[in-house]
Parts: structure tokens; C-alpha cells; sequence
């Protein structure tokens, strides 16, 4: 039997038998595949002869120790196992709260960091394995904030196009539905769509200012933007009919440019909730005034 050596490996090589191609940039690019090959993954973060740190087929943090490095850590000073066990928690912590809707991307990102501060705690280096941490903090918060805004915006656009789109349809064929529904319920129909194309404006122009957490999920924002848009819609409806029934705005609504102005009415009122709720307030506050009245002027027994 023959010994052939190469770098650090030794290779036997039977009386008889062809040699064993070993590709010499396999074995000394440092990364000691051969040592940590059982170990899947998809990511490599870093790999030593006593740990590998990668991110496994599902792109999870993951990590192996050789047992005499195990018992190395075990003779840790009680502060640097102390360091290294909280850095492992909070680890863990972060990595059960990444929201599963984000994007891949950015969720690959995050655990490397994660994973690149979990090596330097096995090289005893705490300090620096706690500034990753928050490094890594601070990428999430920011990509957190721009994944939301975007859901946001995005569902918001989505379910306002619905309304523009049967607002388009309406008026293209508007002697149809005027003829089949009556003028009046035509321009409610068209209100209600001009209403969402108003809390579609509203949200675009507040988009720097809103608050919003990713973390809520993607199911969440849309709900909340088409709730959202359905209360303009609404709100635009109710305008509409506080204007044709003269009860607000008489004399822009008198002087004949009725359908345009109900129209731009109802934009405004989409993009705000605030004249919808007055008009409200003001039709309970002449009810109340109205019962009072009567109340009043009824016959005492």
C-alpha cells in the first residue's frame, strides 16, 4: 500500500488501485469542507476546526461544535459563558421573531448577521459579537419600516384601483345605469368610487408620516387599507347625499354645476374621515334639536 500526501491530507491508496483525485483548491481553501460536509446548508458563515455557523436548507441558523470544544466552553471563565449563553438567547429570540412575509432577502441578511455575531461569541470576542447584534437590529427596524410602508401603499393602490376602474366603467356607459338606476343612485355609485380614489390620495401624501409595523404581517396591512379605502368610499357617499339634500353646501350645490361639484366633494371626502363624521354629528344634533322642540310644545297632562 501506497501513502500519497497532499497539504495536511493523507491519502491511502490500495497496491493495484488508480489514485484519488483530490482537487488541491478543495482542500486549501480553508473552509474544512471535509470535516463539516455531513453539516447541510445553504449558506456558509463561517467554518473552523472547532465550529461551523451556517444557514441551513431552510435558510435557519445553525451551528455544530466539535466535543472537545464543547468542553473547552465548559472551562469558560463564568462571565464569558454567562456572555456567551445570553448572546445564544437572544439569538434565538430574534430569529423566532422574523416575520415569514418579508422577503427572502432580506430575512437571509438578517440571520447572517445573526450568525456572523454568534461566531465571534465562540471566539470569546463578546464585545463585538454584541455590536452585530444591534447591527443587525438596526437593518431589521429599517427594513422593517420600508417592507411595511410598501405593503401599505401597495394594497392600498390595489383596492382603490378596484373603485377606479368600476368608476370607469360607470361613466363610460353612463346613460345605461342612469336609465336603468336613476340619476341619483348613479352619482352615489360614482361618489363612492371618487371616495376611494380620495383615501388612495390621502394615504400617498401621509405615506412619510404613517406608523406602521411589518411585524403586524402582510394580511394585517390589507386589511387596514381596504378597510381603509372602504370607509372613504362611505364617507363619499354620505357627503353626496348631505349635498343633494341641501343640507350642506346649498349654494355651491345651486348654481348648477351639481355633478361636478359632488364629485370633487367626494374626493374630499375620502380623503379624510373629518366631514363625514360632522355631517353626521350636525343630522344628530338637529335630531336632538327637533325631539327637544317637540317635546316642548306637546300638551301637558
Amino acid at each position: 500500500m501506497n501513502v500519497a500526501e497532499i497539504g495536511a491530507e493523507v491519502v491511502s491508496i490500495k497496491d493495484g488501485e488508480k489514485p484519488v483525485e483530490i482537487d488541491e483548491n478543495e482542500i486549501h481553501r480553508g473552509d474544512f469542507h471535509r470535516q463539516w460536509k455531513h453539516v447541510e446548508r445553504s449558506v456558509l458563515i463561517r467554518a473552523t476546526q472547532n465550529y461551523i455557523v451556517v444557514l441551513d436548507l431552510k435558510e435557519h441558523i445553525d451551528w455544530e461544535t466539535r466535543p472537545i470544544y464543547d468542553a473547552e466552553i465548559d472551562k469558560w471563565p463564568e462571565e464569558s459563558r454567562l456572555a456567551h449563553n445570553n448572546l445564544l438567547a437572544e439569538i434565538a429570540v430574534l430569529e423566532v421573531g422574523i416575520n415569514e412575509d418579508f422577503p427572502s432577502g432580506i430575512k437571509r441578511h438578517f440571520r447572517r448577521l445573526l450568525g456572523e455575531a454568534l461566531t465571534y461569541s465562540f471566539e470569546k470576542d463578546p464585545l463585538t459579537a454584541k455590536k452585530i447584534v444591534e447591527a443587525a437590529i438596526q437593518y431589521w427596524n429599517a427594513r422593517s419600516e420600508e417592507t411595511s410602508r410598501r405593503w401599505y401603499l401597495s394594497s392600498s393602490a390595489i383596492c382603490s384601483g378596484f373603485f377606479v376602474l368600476l368608476g370607469f366603467m360607470l361613466w363610460i356607459d353612463r346613460l345605461t345605469y342612469i336609465s336603468r338606476f336613476g340619476e341619483t343612485v348613479f352619482w352615489l355609485l360614482l361618489s363612492s368610487c371618487a371616495g376611494a380614489l380620495g383615501t388612495l390620495l390621502s394615504v400617498i401624501v401621509r405615506s412619510g408620516d404613517l406608523k406602521v409595523d411589518a411585524d403586524a404581517g402582510k394580511s394585517l396591512h390589507w386589511l387596514e387599507a381596504g378597510s381603509r379605502v372602504i370607509a372613504g368610499a362611505i364617507s363619499a357617499v354620505v357627503v353626496v347625499l348631505a349635498i343633494r339634500s341641501d343640507m350642506i353646501f346649498g349654494n355651491f350645490s345651486a348654481n348648477g354645476h351639481m355633478n361636478l361639484f359632488t364629485f370633487l366633494a367626494s374626493i374630499a371626502a375620502g380623503s379624510g374621515e373629518r366631514l363625514a363624521t360632522s355631517i353626521i354629528s350636525k343630522f344628530d344634533d338637529k335630531s336632538s334639536s327637533t325631539k327637544s322642540k317637540s317635546s316642548s310644545t306637546s300638551p301637558k297632562e
